[in-house]
């Protein structure tokens, strides 16, 4: 996914038409025989896995795993399958078929849901059991012609693996709030925010071989008199933790920022780097910005995947 060609517009969504306009996919029905099926795939780059062996207490990450999902809008059941997935180093990769389940819609984020407990995989007579299965999904969500969807997936195999799914490029919108601390000149506001900034996202792209993550910022707007602008900063400290990541930099490394053709832009620097992520919901992202003749801020965005007006 390159999020250059991505254009901007708007995208502030009242949870009410996002249910009825989800609602409109999932009732869009035959009254005859036939079904309506959508199948969504998620992998193998745009994913990873995280998998905790609880008999000895450690983690592994499992590389391109790929996953399908195909919704039944007639049947309200999602089938998905799995290929690739690894449990170890040593052990090779699995495919296996999650017995039909029952979605529905959440009603506080619109989100697509089904869950299971004690599952059999399709064919897996003996070899699985899936302990518990979770899955959260807005497949849909979109930029145009470009494809943004979401997919959150964990489950737990044989009572000893727990493996959890994690985006290698997580996109997140939501609201900012700027202090411009540098400045002297009265005329200009210290602190500018922005409820539910249409025109702005973020993005996080996780490389899990070396567990370094690169923070893309689109849109970035400050102050009022700022244009906007687009930059990235790269090599960043990723840490997981149980149902999301971080980034903490040391406060006093400065990260060169570069600007969206992959120059760098001298003198224009981030530093004190936090995002706190949980999958399930979005995340806080903060950081100090300097960009020269542009201002010097602290900037915190809470965001989400999503953006809501309730």
């Amino acid at each position: 996914m390159n999020i250059d060609q991505f254009s901007m517009k708007k995208f502030l969504v009242s949870l009410g038409a996002m249910l009825a306009t989800t609602f409109l996919f999932t009732s869009c029905l035959d009254t005859g025989t036939t079904e309506q099926t959508y199948t969504f795939n998620y992998g193998p780059s745009d994913c990873f896995n995280r998998v905790y062996d609880s008999e000895n207490d450690t983690y592994y990450i499992g590389l391109n795993p790929t996953y399908s999902f195909n919704f039944n809008t007639t049947t309200q059941v999602v089938s998905i399958d799995m290929s690739n997935v690894k449990l170890s180093s040593d052990l090779s990769g699995y495919s296996l078929r999650v017995p039909d389940l029952t979605f529905q819609i959440s009603s506080s984020d619109a989100f697509y849901v089904a869950s299971g407990t004690d599952l059999t995989p399709v064919g897996q007579a003996t070899s699985f059991l899936l302990n518990t299965f979770n899955f959260r999904a807005y497949p849909t969500r979109s930029f145009g012609s470009n494809s943004l969807p979401v997919y959150n997936v964990n489950y737990k195999i044989n009572g000893r693996y727990t493996v959890v799914t994690y985006p290698t490029s997580p996109v997140y919108f939501g609201s900012i709030s700027a202090t411009n601390f540098a400045t002297s000149d009265s005329e200009l506001d210290s602190s500018y925010e922005i409820t539910n900034d249409s025109e702005s996202w973020y993005q996080v792209v996780i490389n899990p071989e070396k567990m370094t993550a690169k923070l893309n910022v689109y849109g970035a707007k400050y102050a009022e008199n700022m244009v906007r602008s687009s930059f990235y900063v790269e090599n960043l400290p990723v840490e997981l933790t149980d149902g999301g990541y971080r980034i903490i930099t040391d406060s006093n490394e400065e990260y060169t920022i570069k600007n969206t053709s992959n120059e760098t832009v001298e003198g224009n620097t981030l530093s004190n780097i936090r995002v706190y992520a949980t999958l399930e919901t979005g995340a806080t992202i903060a950081f100090h910005c300097d960009f020269g003749d542009s201002g010097e801020y602290n900037v915190v965005a809470e965001l989400r995947y999503l953006l809501y007006n309730n």
